[in-house]
């Protein structure tokens, strides 16, 4: 069975297990959470030998303890030819600590690793040939949302402030209240003060 028909199928909660069963065994490209796949791999309700390929997403989240390790674990017990691939878009996760990098590495058990910027030709390419239509929605805050977003504006740009006059030898001027928008904000603070961390107040 290919991946184009029938195309991605997804494996959730309410799918019974005689269903997901005869969907493991009819092959194709299949979607699943760690959680589910985890139960299925220990209760061989999927034929681990025959998987052609495992894709991990949000690889920066893989630790020793993680479902995902434990998963490549199974999986390497039982099928020693079946490709491995994961694939993280935060590689501002992977730039602190204890070699992160490598440890990501160790417990999937991959030897090599790619870093493609978005400007890069092959990605820029991949993006290139569909266009995203994006539509935007703007909700309107009440007045009492605006008070707090005021506030927590306020609170964040003494805290910014508070940071940078104490550690005037570290390059900070990438940390204003705007980036503070962003997911990745607390580990670029992290990242930044690293170095005098230990030193850092409450």
């Amino acid at each position: 069975m290919g991946c184009r028909r029938p195309g991605l199928r997804i494996v959730g909660y309410e799918m019974g297990k005689r269903d997901s069963q005869d969907l493991y065994k009819n092959g194709g490209l299949i979607s699943v959470t760690s959680r589910i796949l985890i139960v299925d791999v220990l209760q061989s309700d999927i034929p681990t030998e025959l998987i052609m390929g495992i894709i991990i997403l949000h690889a920066e989240k893989v630790t020793a303890l993680s479902l995902e390790a434990f998963i490549v674990r199974l999986y390497r017990e039982k099928n020693k030819a079946g490709f491995l691939k994961a694939f993280s878009d935060q590689p501002e996760h992977i730039t602190s600590g204890m070699s992160p990098l490598k440890n990501i590495m160790k417990e999937l058990q991959l030897r090599r690793v790619h870093i493609y910027p978005r400007f890069h030709e092959d990605v820029k390419k991949t993006l290139e040939t569909r266009k995203v239509d994006a539509i935007e929605f703007y909700q309107h805050l009440t007045e009492p949302m605006e008070a707090i977003h005021h506030a927590i504006v306020q609170y964040m740009t003494v805290t910014l402030s508070e940071l940078k006059r104490s550690n005037k030898i570290l390059e900070l001027d990438d940390l204003n209240v705007e980036s503070a928008y962003f997911h990745s904000f607390d580990a670029v603070v992290r990242r930044q003060l690293d170095p005098v961390w230990h030193k850092v107040g409450p």
